[in-house]
């Protein structure tokens, strides 16, 4: 019987990019006239935003904004002031080729910034940020499903794979407005977050909600011009266009707040705010996709193309809330203001039935020393969390961000307790390689000997053996072997006899 070989095209998800791109800040910056002079910087921030990632023939596009936060006393009645500066950034890097539908995945830190006061208006900026990204584009790989005659053996398997990942990303825009009791004298400072809620997915949309997290500081106007704080949450909805998704799929859902703009009406207790969203939405489809991993003719020499294939495969999508209590010990402090914070460095391992978290929690407070003097001090906490899975590897690849959503605190004048609500978006998938077979041809001008061959072989196999291993040994069937020995698994699972039968 000739030999007659089947091929088919399956889809994998081909790394393109995988690296780290560095934008560094260097700014003289002075203070507009109507901001007090600066009398001492309590705390500066460098926050990054990447609201454009794209890819352009063969070049990665990366457009943000970086916010530098400068919180300080002013020179003239020691009150507390903030400003904001913005500056916008775009980066390019080389990828393997040109995609025109990528899968991008990024995470965002900011790495340090100094803030040197010349003099009560103006400022030396020094900082940086980082962008870890990794871009895969979906490809086609012909691949040998199946072949018969000529004594071909074949050693099948599978890739568990999301053969069908999709992604996309969309920017838009909230309002909100809202009033803030006791009434605001004057904003002082503020952070927004956004996490996902309901994500529900239609042919070719994803419908998704979620809700921005807006924590302020402000002003009130009394004698004593007391701090307050205030936590707003604003309700957000999108669809997102994503061809070829239908319900069948399951789906992963990110807001990232970009830029926030808030200010209060004259004469009045009105708050605008306004904010800068993306929203980046993944569509996974799980599938077990046949293959061949080797292949060899009993009646003749061969030829085996074969290449190693990487696929991701999805073990867990994040969508979990998780609160985290902490103490913290804080010396020469009388009052404690305001407790705000971040979720930062998350990563996983694998244990027996479940997932391990690791992370930091950079809690933020504001404070009064026992000199009666404004502070501002960063604690970073470490915490950890538990997540269950049914499905484990060695080393997990952890894609997610945390976002606080409340944090409640008391002090009791030397012990801060801390209890954070943490929203988690993101996935958890394992990387697995396969050695696949592309194609495989015999040369019938020489024909393997076959004669005075035993029609049966004893071998004693030890535990842990491959039945295919042995086959190809002995340039027989696996199958045959398994039929021969009553077995059921293609292991040895222990040291045992065996009988190898020969066939053509």
């Amino acid at each position: 019987m000739e030999l007659n070989l089947s091929h088919e095209n399956i889809r994998i998800n081909e790394s393109v990019y995988d690296g780290t791109l560095e934008q560094s800040i260097e700014q003289d910056y002075s203070l507009p006239d109507y901001y007090p002079g600066i009398f001492k910087v309590l705390k500066t921030t460098i926050t990054p935003c990447v609201y454009n990632c794209r890819t352009s023939g063969d070049k990665l596009v990366v457009d943000g904004v970086i916010f530098v936060d400068i919180l300080y006393l002013g020179e003239e009645n020691n009150q507390l002031h903030s400003i904001q500066q913005k500056y916008p950034f775009s980066k390019t890097a080389d990828i393997k080729g040109e995609c025109n539908t990528p899968i991008i995945c990024y995470s965002t830190s900011g790495d340090y910034i100094n803030c040197r006061v010349i003099n009560p208006r103006r400022v030396d900026l020094r900082g940086a940020i980082t962008i870890q990204i990794k871009v895969y584009c979906p490809k086609e790989e012909m691949v040998l499903s199946d072949a018969e005659g000529n004594g071909i053996q074949l050693n099948r398997g599978s890739i568990h794979t999301g053969s069908s990942h999709l992604w996309g990303t969309k920017q838009f825009s909230a309002e909100e407005q809202f009033t803030l009791e006791p009434p605001a004298e004057e904003i002082i400072s503020y952070y927004a977050s956004a996490v996902a809620g309901e994500c529900k997915l239609i042919a070719n949309k994803m419908v998704t909600k979620g809700d921005i997290i807006l924590h302020v500081i402000y002003r009130i106007s009394d004698e004593n011009q007391q701090l307050q704080t205030a936590t707003k949450t604003i309700p957000i909805s999108q669809i997102l266009d994503l061809p070829g998704v239908d319900e069948d799929y399951s789906c992963n859902v990110c807001y990232f707040v970009t830029g926030v703009d808030l200010h209060k009406e004259e004469d009045s207790n009105m708050i605008n705010a306004q904010f800068d969203l993306t929203l980046c939405g993944d569509a996974y489809i799980q599938k077990d996709i046949a293959c061949v991993t080797d292949a060899f003719s009993t009646l003749y020499e061969s030829q085996t193309d074969t290449k190693e294939i990487a696929t991701d495969r999805l073990i867990r999508i994040l969508d979990d809330s998780m609160v985290s209590k902490q103490q913290v010990e804080l010396q020469n402090i009388q009052q404690v203001i305001d407790v705000w914070g971040k979720v930062r460095n998350l990563s996983a391992k694998s244990m027996e039935d479940h997932l391990d978290f690791t992370g930091e929690l950079e809690a933020d407070i504001l404070a009064v020393d026992s000199e009666n003097n404004p502070v501002f001090l960063t604690k970073e906490i470490p915490i950890e969390f538990q997540l269950s899975s049914d499905q484990l590897c060695e080393n997990p690849i952890v894609q997610t961000k945390g976002d606080i959503v409340n944090m409640e605190y008391s002090f009791n004048g030397t012990i801060l307790d801390l209890e954070a609500e943490i929203k988690l978006c993101g996935t958890v998938s394992c990387r697995d390689w396969i050695r696949i077979v592309t194609d495989f041809s015999i040369d019938e001008t020489a024909p393997k000997e076959t004669k005075n061959r035993p029609a049966l072989t004893i071998y004693y196999a030890d535990g842990g053996e491959s039945l295919w291993d042995i086959a190809r040994h002995y340039n027989t069937s696996m199958d045959a072997i398994m039929e021969e020995n009553a077995m059921e698994r293609p292991i040895i699972e222990e040291r045992r006899m065996m009988l190898i039968p020969i066939v053509e």
